[in-house]
């Protein structure tokens, strides 16, 4: 999904009273990472930041969502085609 796609959902879905989580997983761009965290601090939506790998990213993403009373995460992924969200 992209980062303009996840910042889109997480508006969304707290429009409809949920509580999102931008989550960047793509490591092989950190301009579209810093995109991302300025697209959330405009929406005042929490980003979690980068870790060493998407794997581990998006392992930790459900600790930080519980962590900072959200629902789960709008995620920006490296291929535009694979989107994926948690609860």
């Amino acid at each position: 999904m992209s980062r303009t796609r996840s910042a889109k959902l997480s508006r969304y879905l707290e429009k409809q009273g949920r509580k999102p989580l931008l989550v960047a997983a793509d490591m092989q761009r950190p301009a579209a990472v810093e995109q991302l965290k300025v697209l959330g601090d405009q929406l005042k939506i929490p980003f979690n930041p980068p870790g060493e790998s998407p794997v581990a990213i998006c392992a930790a993403t459900r600790g930080e969502a519980k962590r900072l009373g959200r629902d789960g995460g709008s995620w920006a992924l490296s291929s535009s085609s694979t989107a994926a969200s948690c609860r």
